[in-house]
């Protein structure tokens, strides 16, 4: 375990200084992710399950699964204004995921997909912003022969987003989503995911969140192929709801915890998993 986090914690250490250094621009919105704030966000994530999403249909019924998958997990994010209008963006994961059967464990690193990405706001409105963004994802963990614990591969996605403030202008209730296919270099089959995020004020420093992550596998590659584990592990149908807290706990720093259940699926794990998270800003 300690091992696998090298790469992330190296990483998130010359993300800080970068961030540090770059200037904010000099006429973003306040609100706006896109351009007014440089941001690192760090994660620990705690997944269980002991029940499958069965094979041949995306669906919301659920089996016992033969085995408990255990997942646990360190995810440092962060975003940087390089110039007006265009940030660099970066994902960076490191896992520790067990696979328990008849008393029998087994143990790898995973599919630890290290993102990194470049976006250009193409339009910014005191109300909403977009911006297009294109990313490359490395594999970087060790794996096993079963795709629930096998590495991922090397892909490129692109992605529209969109962030907005609910009701215009000076709402104090924000939304942001992006939409995009991910495509697999090494014959897997695409997937297009969706990830949104809805929330606003609860009382003094609280606020509320709710989270959604969909993913879907298209093409005529799509669909388990016995035998071709890289295949199968870039089999990712899944609708994965969240709801949490934020605290404001001081001026760019926030605490955030985050509960998600895995509603619908195929093929897949059904679980759900808990998030503690650490947000800076500056």
């Amino acid at each position: 375990m300690r091992r696998s986090l090298t790469l992330p914690v190296g990483f998130a250490a010359l993300a800080t200084l970068i961030l540090l250094a770059l200037p904010r621009p000099a006429h973003a919105n306040p609100w706006e992710p896109a351009g007014s704030r440089n941001v690192l966000n760090f994660q620990y994530r705690d997944y269980s399950s002991d029940r499958s999403f069965p094979q041949g249909s995306f669906g919301t019924a659920t089996v016992p699964s033969s085995s408990r998958y255990l997942k646990q997990e360190l995810r440092i994010t962060g975003r940087a204004a390089l110039a007006p209008r265009w940030l660099f963006f970066f994902d960076l994961r490191a896992a520790h995921i067990s696979k328990i059967k008849h008393k029998k464990t087994l143990t790898a690193n995973g599919p630890e997909d290290q993102q990194l990405g470049i976006a250009h706001v193409f339009d910014s409105q005191p109300a909403y912003a977009q911006a297009l963004a294109m990313s490359v994802v490395i594999p970087t963990g060790s794996g096993t022969l079963d795709p629930a614990l096998s590495t991922g591969q090397h892909a490129v996605e692109m992605d529209y987003w969109l962030w907005t403030r609910l009701g215009g202008a000076g709402s104090p209730f924000y939304a942001s989503f992006s939409l995009g296919p991910r495509v697999f270099l090494e014959g897997g089959a695409p997937q297009i995911r969706f990830m949104g995020l809805i929330g606003g004020p609860i009382m003094h420093r609280w606020s509320w969140l709710s989270s959604v992550f969909l993913s879907r596998v298209v093409g005529p590659n799509g669909g388990y192929i016995p035998g071709n584990t890289a295949h199968n592990a870039t089999n990712y149908n899944l609708l994965r709801p969240g709801l949490g807290v934020s605290y404001h706990l001081a001026h760019g720093v926030r605490l955030r915890l985050l509960y998600e259940k895995e509603l619908a699926g195929e093929g897949l794990h059904a679980g759900s998993r808990i998030t503690f998270g650490l947000s800076l800003r500056g």
